[in-house]
């Protein structure tokens, strides 16, 4: 038997709310060091000696590019999504 309009919300936001605040933390802080990590004017030095010969992504003190923030910002991304894919505990 198939869920009405009404049941699919409601089974979402179930959902959402039994996530717990320990989760919550955890993926907060590891997104806020992934953060640091990513927006470092010294990774972005560090992509710039690996990837400027593609395109440049950052100046010599390491200030961004607008490829170099887009490429560091889909870095992010997936960093992000990859440490979401690790089991809860």
């Amino acid at each position: 038997m198939q869920k009405s309009a009404l049941e699919k919300p409601a089974a979402a936001i179930r959902m959402a709310q039994e996530i717990s605040i320990g989760l919550k933390a955890k993926y907060s802080f590891y997104s806020a060091l992934v953060f640091f990590l990513i927006a470092n004017p010294e990774t972005y030095k560090f992509t710039q000696a690996i990837f400027g010969w593609l395109m440049p992504t950052a100046s010599s003190s390491g200030t961004p590019t607008s490829f170099g923030f887009f490429f560091h910002t889909f870095l992010f991304f997936l960093t992000v999504f990859a440490l979401m894919m690790f089991p809860k505990d």
